[in-house]
């Protein structure tokens, strides 16, 4: 009865690992998919005048989906 119960406990333990990578997975991808559009909403209404303009427009683009 004990390995049954093992069993039934590694099964359901198994399967609520598996639930919760999907679970993260499926927010992991919500969240690029928004980064993309916002991304790429900026980039297409921005005109970017010299280099260093671009250079920094970027570098702010990264930072924001790096650390917010």
């Amino acid at each position: 009865m004990k390995y049954l119960q093992s069993i039934r406990y590694g099964l359901w333990f198994l399967q609520s690992i598996f639930i919760i990578t999907i679970e993260v997975a499926i927010i992991i991808k919500i969240a690029e998919r928004i980064n993309g559009i916002l991304k790429t909403e900026w980039i297409y209404d921005v005109k970017l005048k010299s280099w260093q303009e671009t250079i920094n427009f970027i570098s702010r683009i990264i930072d924001l989906y790096n650390n917010q």
